[in-house]
């Protein structure tokens, strides 16, 4: 897939932000990169009533609301509370989901690595449940999803599902895909494990590890499955960007 160079005008204060964004000569950056990677908010129910989803900002004391089309960048804290859920897109089509009671940060997007050719975007599940369906911004961009104990990397149009729970354990699902989990006290020495469809790998709090049973019919699974399955019914008219710099999924 070819690298998006994405780009954004600030005017007044305003960040416009839209999904799936593609080039245009009408969005520029101003005494800026000359190419910036971000996500926005693309699914939430907001009710006003302190269960909201919401997210911090780095360097900043106070969160605000997740609010729909809300831009996310390297930095920001996503947290939802045990009634709400919600959904985040990345520029290039990549999909997470936030279960209940989930908190991520988004650490970098495609940062330049200092010992490699890779270009580095790290989530940190610090507690919860995500479900990620990811596209690669180029073939030398490492996506991974850092937790406690493990770091989990993904192949391109790999579709998981990865908790960070309490017990101090990591959980990785693969629907479709691969996943490779890294786990170990030594890290000059850790373990790699490759995870592949329809299956489970769990890592314990004393780095010790199980392949198990993949967990059908749970809420997330379900809720998961029903947006999937009225994708463009339920994304449709968020945009704040006219239709023809728009690119919706198949």
């Amino acid at each position: 897939m070819k690298q998006k160079r994405i780009a954004i005008i600030f005017f007044l204060g305003l960040f416009l932000a839209c999904p799936f964004l593609v080039s245009s000569d009408n969005y520029k950056v101003v005494n800026g990169p000359s190419e910036i990677y971000y996500g926005h908010v693309s699914l939430v129910d907001i009710k006003n009533d302190g269960k909201d989803p919401l997210v911090l900002r780095e360097g900043v004391d106070k969160p605000e609301l997740a609010v729909l089309n809300l831009p996310l960048g390297p930095g920001d804290t996503i947290w939802t509370s045990d009634e709400r859920r919600c959904e985040i897109q990345f520029d290039n089509a990549t999909i997470l989901r936030l279960d209940i009671n989930t908190e991520l940060k988004i650490e970098t997007i495609m940062a330049q690595s200092l010992s490699w050719i890779d270009k580095i975007s790290n989530l940190v599940l610090r507690k919860g449940r995500i479900y990620v369906m990811y596209k690669e911004y180029n073939s030398k961009e490492m996506f991974q999803v850092l937790t406690d104990n493990a770091a989990v990397k993904l192949r391109h149009n790999t579709v998981t599902t990865i908790g960070f729970k309490d017990d101090g354990s990591t959980d990785v699902q693969v629907e479709y895909g691969k996943a490779t989990v890294l786990f170990g006290l030594d890290p000059n020495n850790l373990q790699e494990k490759a995870i592949h469809k329809n299956e489970r790998f769990t890592v314990l709090k004393d780095n010790t590890f199980v392949f198990g049973e993949y967990a059908m019919n749970t809420d997330f699974e379900a809720w998961n499955k029903e947006i999937n399955k009225n994708f463009q019914e339920l994304h449709k008219g968020i945009s704040a960007l006219p239709k023809p710099i728009q690119r919706l999924p198949k």
